[in-house]
């Protein structure tokens, strides 16, 4: 049976200043959530036009950083595959302009009696954001079986 599952969640900031995208995933980064998808890194590559044509490779963060940074300059849809420390699970995390993120739970979802484990998650993504002068305006949550 297969599962569909993510986790969307607009955030809002405390000061005047807002976060850039580059520098929210480097927070998810210091909050315990790595670039690891099975040993490579996978993220939309600058270009991509919302092909979703995710490419997969073995490169460095600062690597990364530059190139999600030049997708934040041409305003476009960022993505990268982020997981937990050394756990195995997480997703697909997808940053709109508009401040909102996407999670597609979509690597090793965890979950109990076959329905996705969603305090599992929030439980990794929401202090991330409320310890650093972001508002989480609100969240929600989609499971389709």
């Amino acid at each position: 049976m297969s599962v569909s599952a993510s986790i969307d969640i607009k955030l809002g900031n405390r000061k005047d200043v807002p976060m850039s995208k580059v520098q929210l995933i480097k927070l998810l980064l210091g909050f315990g959530w790595t670039l690891n998808d099975c040993g490579e890194v996978s993220y939309l590559p600058v270009g991509d036009e919302g092909r979703f044509d995710w490419q997969r490779e073995n490169i460095s963060t600062e690597s990364l950083m530059v190139t999600l940074g030049e997708k934040e300059k041409r305003g476009e849809l960022i993505g990268v595959a982020m997981t937990w420390k050394d756990t195995g699970i997480g997703g697909a995390f997808l940053l709109m302009k508009n401040g909102e993120v996407s999670v597609c739970l979509t690597i090793n979802r965890r979950s109990l009696d076959g329905i996705t484990d969603v305090n599992w998650y929030l439980s990794k993504l929401l202090p991330a954001f409320s310890q650093n002068n972001l508002i989480v305006e609100f969240f929600s949550y989609e499971e389709h079986l």
